[in-house]
């Protein structure tokens, strides 16, 4: 049985063709890690085998005072 990422990987290679580069819109060929177009912007395949086309991160809702606030909940036997 292969692995997630293997899988992903053969999806990419045998699928580039319908990937454009997010940055420059250039096509996108397939390599053994994943997706790169002509002006070198990478995207990976990963572990999960999942191609991830985002430059930055993303803002979220969780900050350290959640998690104090959720530690305080499981210490006290909530869950």
């Amino acid at each position: 049985m292969k692995k997630k990422i293997e899988r992903g990987q053969e999806f990419v290679a045998s699928e580039a063709e319908l990937f454009a580069c997010p940055i420059c819109h250039e096509n996108m060929l397939a390599d053994h890690r994943g997706l790169i177009c002509p002006n070198n912007h990478r995207f990976d395949v990963s572990k999960k085998g999942t191609l991830f086309f985002l430059q930055h991160q993303v803002k979220t809702e969780y900050d350290e005072e959640m998690f104090r606030a959720r530690r305080k909940l499981i210490q006290g036997g909530m869950y």
